[in-house]
């Protein structure tokens, strides 16, 4: 799978300063998911010293998330189905999601950040659920960005995606 960084901008989660870089692939297995880097108050680092850091325990780590993402979209599914008995008149939608990951690979931080269903009860749902999600423990905190995109099929039958 062919990759590459770049630098998208700073900004703020939970309180920390942090570089938001974005590993670009030629394939995702869903959404779009975006591998950010934790720096801290420190500055972030140049093109060239992020490109230093271990390919293999960044693609472990991508491999990592979205193992855990298509292994729990049970759980978003029951979410969206819960939804549809709300507003069963919208049929579909995208949920965009940041997560922080600690070092013990744990989720410290979730937010929502863009949803075109614009229900409490469902963005609340979603966002707990990936709270309770571990992954592996990475060299650094780091911060995810997935789309979550939510289609009902027919009447009786809904599905994630």
């Amino acid at each position: 799978m062919a990759f590459r960084i770049k630098l998208e901008k700073m900004k703020t989660l939970a309180g920390k300063k942090i570089a938001v870089f974005a590993l670009v692939t030629t394939t995702l297995l869903t959404g779009s998911v975006l591998w950010h880097r934790s720096q801290g108050p420190a500055p972030a680092p140049s093109r060239n010293e992020t490109l230093r850091e271990s390919p293999a325990r960044k693609s472990a780590q991508r491999a990592s998330v979205q193992g855990a993402i298509l292994a729990r979209t049970s759980e978003l599914q029951e979410c969206y189905n819960s939804y549809l008995t709300r507003d069963p008149a919208v049929t579909e939608g995208a949920v965009k999601v940041d997560w922080l990951i600690d070092r013990r690979g744990q989720v410290a931080v979730a937010e929502v950040r863009h949803s075109d269903l614009q229900d409490e009860e469902l963005l609340s749902c979603v966002v707990d659920q990936i709270r309770t999600w571990t992954f592996a423990p990475p060299e650094k905190e780091s911060m995810v960005a997935h789309k979550f995109k939510f289609r009902q099929r027919s009447p009786a039958s809904v599905r994630f995606e």
